[in-house]
């Protein structure tokens, strides 16, 4: 059984406070740059890669890496294993720091510190440092004098190497079952990334229609009747306004709604999901600040997942920046909106219709895309694996 102890932040780590920098200007993003961290909950706080050289011309620090980066007035924690830019964030170091260290003293933390800050409770370094966090300690430690020597770093790598590893061997399972551990591209493949498609516009509206999908059950009672969790009695997803998790924050009992498959869910409303917009392929109904559109069945009779996701993606990029908690995007005012869609080679410039949409480009376009993003989970996953095989080999 292992014994769990708590420990200051202030004592396990140096906290340093990074400036803001002076201005955006200075942040030149390139793909192969380095990551520029900042307080935020989503990518690991990386907001882009910048250029590492552009940043120092500019005036401004590149910090080493091997370090815990928390938010200043945002609870937000990561570990940055490589070199990185920064504004308006502080570092927690540790001499004897390594990245499976980082990513186990990153869990605590985050279970820790992040349910106890908000909007109106920010935290800050002299907060940080009276924080507590749980480790193991080594068995025999003394539980009323235990110190930092007792921490049992080597409970903390194997713990995260095992998670790794099972991880890995589902991933690897995932991978066979869908087929997608074969992510090379075939030379139809190849040719459709050279091809240059000619996009043209087209308003919403006369791709779609609105569904008016409601709830069945007479009377509703959020309590009972929704469950965040999807189980065997609430299988039903709700899309409403969510940002996240395919814009499903609920689930209820399918004969109390109607649903509908093979749907696109715009969300109306919301400080920070206004705009949004998902593929559901599956039976999904709707809660509420949100809605679900479907191709006319004249358009396209036969809509596959990758017809949806390329859809959802491009209704997304031509709304989302124009509609907000004060511009909500509603129905009446999405459907005139317009959007680029890839049509057939020789199509008239003039007279085109909806006829001339390139549902087969679109449909492999996105296959192929899968494969490229997939490659490099597969690389590493494989690598992982040679690298398990070895060491348990010797």
């Amino acid at each position: 059984m292992v014994t769990f102890r708590e420990f200051k932040v202030g004592e396990l780590f140096t906290l340093t406070g990074l400036k803001q920098v002076k201005s955006q200007k200075n942040i030149v993003e390139c793909t192969d740059g380095i990551p520029f961290v900042i307080q935020s909950t989503k990518n690991n706080m990386v907001k882009c890669h910048v250029d590492r050289h552009a940043l120092l011309d500019g005036g401004e620090n590149v910090y080493d890496g091997n370090t815990i980066v928390l938010g200043v007035t945002l609870p937000a924690v990561s570990y940055q294993e490589l070199e990185f830019g920064a504004s308006q964030v502080i570092t927690a170091r540790r001499d004897d720091l390594n990245p499976v260290r980082g990513l186990y003293l990153v869990t605590a933390m985050r279970k820790a510190l992040l349910p106890k800050y908000s909007y109106t409770n920010k935290p800050g370094i002299q907060k940080y440092k009276e924080d507590l966090i749980q480790l193991p300690v080594k068995e025999g430690a003394d539980p009323s004098n235990y110190t930092e020597d007792d921490i049992d770093w080597c409970y903390m790598e194997s713990t995260i190497r095992e998670l790794e590893e099972s991880t890995i061997r589902e991933l690897d399972a995932y991978l066979k079952e869908t087929g997608l551990d074969d992510y090379r591209l075939t030379d139809d493949e190849q040719r459709l990334l050279e091809r240059e498609p000619t996009f043209k516009e087209f308003e919403v509206g006369e791709l779609f229609d609105k569904l008016n999908l409601k709830r069945i059950k007479p009377t509703f009672d959020k309590r009972s009747d929704l469950s965040k969790v999807q189980t065997e009695e609430f299988d039903l997803p709700l899309v409403n306004a969510k940002a996240g998790n395919n814009g499903i924050m609920y689930y209820g009992r399918s004969g109390d709604w109607e649903s509908d498959t093979m749907t696109i869910d715009i969300v109306n409303d919301g400080a920070v999901s206004a705009g949004m917009v998902y593929a559901q392929p599956q039976e999904t109904g709707t809660l509420y600040n949100a809605y679900q559109i479907k191709l006319k069945s004249d358009i396209l009779s036969d809509v596959t997942v990758e017809h949806l996701l390329f859809l959802a993606s491009t209704i997304q990029k031509s709304i989302q920046s124009k509609y907000s908690y004060s511009n909500k995007a509603v129905w009446v005012k999405v459907q005139n909106e317009s959007i680029q869609l890839p049509v057939k080679p020789g199509t008239d410039d003039v007279n085109y219709t909806e006829a001339d949409i390139d549902w087969d480009y679109i449909e492999a376009y996105v296959r192929v895309t899968e494969k490229q993003v997939i490659a490099d989970v597969v690389d590493y996953k494989n690598e992982v694996i040679a690298t398990t095989k070895a060491l348990v080999k010797n």
